[in-house]
């Protein structure tokens, strides 16, 4: 009985084979010569361009060197420099002004007791330590005492963990904020019995704590030789920044 199948040769399977090798073989060569070739190139396009620049360097002339000018002399400020703060004057700028006292508007006012920005040894003056961020109002004490200093070296003593505080616009806040200094302050005996510290600390001489509001609500408080919890935190909810 015929089958419908059509049978072909052994030989000319083995022949296909191999035309087909043959091809796959020519084009890997022609691919490795086109990189040789593109590389070739790169590398001859690079040398020529380094040429172009060395040979540009050496035709432009040196930079001529420009005197300076002389400066205008100073002008000397006079001793006393008056400036205009009438009503006209301010009117003429362009500005408006009212006086506000309790809601009712005034045309004069004078506070009964002036306000001074005392000077930055005066602020927390009997308190030994750093009791606001930069040391006082004028923010220019960032340390308190003295200190030996031998190796010039830092290392750490202590860390301690804050957690999170989670915002309405689903944020969350966490750390220190962007001061990231903490209150530090050596408590006097006297004062020392009404903080609400642990026991272990109450009677330690030269009890010194670190006081740390933080980003996540909550106010930290931490002996400053050890790191250890003085007292639990305070957990007010908001953040502490700046």
């Amino acid at each position: 009985m015929a089958s419908g199948k059509r049978s072909v040769p052994r030989n000319k399977k083995i022949s296909r084979k191999y035309v087909r090798r043959r091809i796959l073989v020519l084009l890997v060569f022609l691919c490795l010569i086109l990189g040789l070739l593109y590389g070739l190139y790169r590398l001859v396009a690079a040398g020529i361009a380094a040429i172009g620049k060395k040979q540009q360097l050496e035709n432009t002339p040196p930079p001529v060197e420009t005197p300076l000018s002389t400066p205008p002399p100073a002008t000397d400020l006079p001793e006393q420099v008056t400036i205009q703060k009438d009503a006209a004057s301010i009117s003429a700028a362009g500005f408006t002004t009212r006086i506000m006292v309790n809601k009712q508007e005034v045309q004069t006012y004078q506070r009964p007791e002036s306000i001074l920005f005392g000077s930055d040894t005066e602020y927390a003056a009997g308190v030994k330590g750093i009791t606001t961020f930069g040391g006082n109002h004028w923010r220019n004490t960032f340390t308190y005492g003295e200190q030996v200093v031998n190796e010039a070296k830092l290392s750490r003593s202590w860390e301690v963990s804050t957690g999170s505080l989670a915002t309405p616009e689903n944020g969350t806040w966490t750390g220190t904020g962007w001061t990231g200094q903490p209150l530090i302050v050596q408590w006097e005996d006297s004062v020392r019995a009404t903080l609400g510290i642990y026991d272990s600390f109450k009677e330690k001489e030269g009890f010194t704590e670190v006081i740390y509001p933080a980003m996540d609500g909550k106010i930290y408080f931490m002996e400053l030789s050890t790191g250890l919890e003085t007292r639990a935190p305070i957990d007010l909810g908001q953040v502490f920044k700046g």
